[in-house]
């Protein structure tokens, strides 16, 4: 039987990934400093390594996607800061957090 119409489990993620996207260059779009637009690439970077670190054991290769893909629409509504600066910036707070709670430095 041929339905038509949008199927929410079926499309769930790729509707997820165009959230994130979306969310993503949202964000930069309406910070309007260079400084806070890293403070905040900084702080989603932190985040994404807490995450990576509580599904370490059954990582997916979705949220590796979903990630990247909210960093790609990041870096393409962030008009004021250099676009190097913002993925280095993330890849290494990312894995400070992910080290800092690896250590034990902080508690999950």
């Amino acid at each position: 039987m041929n339905k038509k119409g949008f199927n929410f489990f079926e499309n769930m993620v790729e509707l997820v990934m165009l959230i994130a996207l979306i969310i993503g260059f949202l964000l930069a779009l309406f910070l309007a400093s260079a400084v806070l637009s890293y403070i905040t690439i900084i702080a989603c970077g932190f985040i994404s390594g807490r995450l990576f670190f509580r599904r370490k054991d059954s990582t997916k290769i979705a949220y590796y996607i979903i990630i990247g893909i909210f960093l790609i629409g990041y870096i393409l509504g962030d008009f004021y800061g250099d676009k190097r600066a913002v993925m280095l910036l993330f890849l290494i707070a990312n894995i400070i957090s992910f080290k800092l709670h690896q250590e034990g430095y902080v508690r999950d």
